[in-house]
């Protein structure tokens, strides 16, 4: 095959350039217009961006093949100038049969078949069409911080598992205000309902993590499973995030999905086999060719609108350099099953908590001793806090006014400004009427602010007061505030 010529630092391109291209920024690849390019020389362009090694010539050869009509139809599709675009990413080099391989939402008969009951019967929860009228006309989870960065599955069939963990992250993130990265290749490895690398389903994941007891953080047990098998489970990972169970958004119904994902991040089966689907680079996908037999689970983390075309945005397990980034853009509201068969098969977890465990640091006999000592003890003088949650500044402050009365003062997701708030203390919990009662400063503000006063304690050892806020009947945040 030709060599490029290498002379210096891609600082100029043609427009007709790829995007990929984007990805040596700073590399020595040379200044190159990409249609003057011949095939050799494109693909060896290609390997030299995504650092692609081979098992001798027959390898490179037949990758070189798979590059070259892909290269093809990429050129034709775009051509075309529909809604979205293809274009090269690290699996261009691959077959769609090789590629194929990714694809790992399957089931056992047995399993399938009990899923199809329970949401026929009903059996499991279902969630259906609710309050449409006054549903946002746009979500991006994404945008709100409820969404962990894109992960790659590799060669495995376990992209159930990606969907899974997605799912829960967003539920916890949106529920507590902290975004933790969990680990699939606990589920991969553990979940023996499913078959890990030879694919699996997230509802019967969902139900093997509140089994289990919840799943560890990635960081606890990451994950080794790319080159397509899976490692024995182990144990030695504490569980840091669980859930009670899971819920079914009723089939082929956007409508039913579009509230789901308005409230959080949804589970979805696709059929992703085709090559639009390995290829895609950008827009809004419209192309029913995709299919609806369901094969890779992905998840639904927004939807809106581009240039009238209603869309559902997608966090895919394949990777940063495939598709917007790692996302795809698919048509809404095209009936039935739904683009790529996207409404056929939703849920999503339910009762997304931190594991006891996980969510508070093990207190030392001597801390315990201490909070005994001083349990009576109450506070005084001012407290402050901040706390960043979803992309949003929270600053609080508290001060103490006596034994029975305070000023509370909060500015960011809300403004509240309210002056001699009665209130109790016992056991390290305050009690604030004023918090329930309509005319007090402090309800009217909370309530004109779509925020409710969740609690509020004090810990004596440390001299900290804890306000926790619902905001917008779904976001919980808590700030703790120091002694000034």
């Amino acid at each position: 095959m030709k060599s490029i010529f290498v002379a210096s630092a891609i600082t100029a391109v043609s427009a007709a350039n790829p995007k990929f291209l984007e990805r040596a920024r700073g590399r020595n690849l040379g200044v190159m217009d990409w249609d003057k390019l011949d095939s050799e020389q494109r693909f060896n362009l290609y390997v030299d961006v995504f650092e692609k090694s081979f098992d001798g010539i027959s390898h490179k050869a037949n990758a070189f093949e798979n590059f070259k009509a892909n290269d093809e139809l990429i050129e034709e599709h775009n051509g075309k100038n529909l809604s979205y675009t293809l274009g090269h990413n690290e699996y261009s080099d691959l077959s769609n049969e090789e590629f194929n391989t990714r694809m790992g939402f399957k089931f056992k008969k047995k399993t399938f078949l009990r899923t199809k009951k329970n949401r026929k019967t009903k059996l499991n929860m279902v969630h259906k069409v609710k309050n449409l009228e006054s549903t946002p006309s746009s979500v991006d989870w994404v945008e709100k911080g409820a969404v962990t960065d894109v992960k790659n599955q590799g060669s495995c069939g376990s992209c159930w598992s990606f969907s899974t963990t997605g799912a829960l992250e967003g539920a916890y993130a949106i529920a507590s205000g902290s975004l933790v990265s969990l680990s699939e290749q606990q589920l991969v490895s553990c979940d023996t309902t499913d078959s890990g690398c030879g694919g699996g389903m997230m509802d019967n994941a969902f139900t093997w993590i509140k089994n289990n007891g919840g799943v560890c953080k990635e960081s606890a047990y990451p994950y080794e499973s790319s080159g397509g098998t899976a490692p024995s489970c182990t144990s030695s990972c504490s569980a840091a995030v669980t859930c009670t169970g899971y819920t079914d958004v009723t089939e082929n119904d956007e409508d039913a999905m579009l509230t789901a994902v308005a409230e959080q991040p949804v589970s979805v089966a696709i059929e992703a086999d085709q090559s639009v689907f390995q290829l895609y680079e950008s827009g809004v996908l419209t192309d029913s060719s995709c299919g609806t037999s369901l094969d890779h689970g992905v998840l639904v983390v927004g939807y809106g609108t581009d240039s009238g075309t209603k869309y559902w945005k997608i966090k895919n397990s394949w990777g940063d350099s495939w598709g917007e980034s790692g996302y795809i853009r698919i048509e809404r509201d095209t009936g039935g099953a739904g683009m790529c068969g996207v409404a056929s098969l939703p849920s999503y977890p339910t009762g997304a908590k931190a594991v006891s465990s996980f969510a508070a640091t093990e207190k030392s006999p001597f801390q315990r001793a201490m909070e005994a000592m001083f349990a009576d003890s109450t506070p005084s003088g001012t407290y402050k806090g901040t706390k960043s949650v979803l992309g949003q500044s929270v600053d609080a402050t508290v001060t103490i006014d006596d034994a029975s009365h305070f000023d509370m003062d909060i500015s960011g997701v809300a403004s509240i400004s309210c002056k001699n708030e009665a209130y109790t203390l016992s056991g390290g919990k305050f009690s604030v009427p004023g918090a329930t009662t309509s005319g007090d400063c402090l309800h009217d503000a909370l309530t004109s602010n779509n925020v409710a006063l969740s609690s509020m304690t004090y810990d004596a050892t440390s001299d900290e007061i804890s306000v926790s806020v619902k905001y917008e009947s779904f976001l919980t945040v808590s700030v703790v505030l120091s002694k000034q």
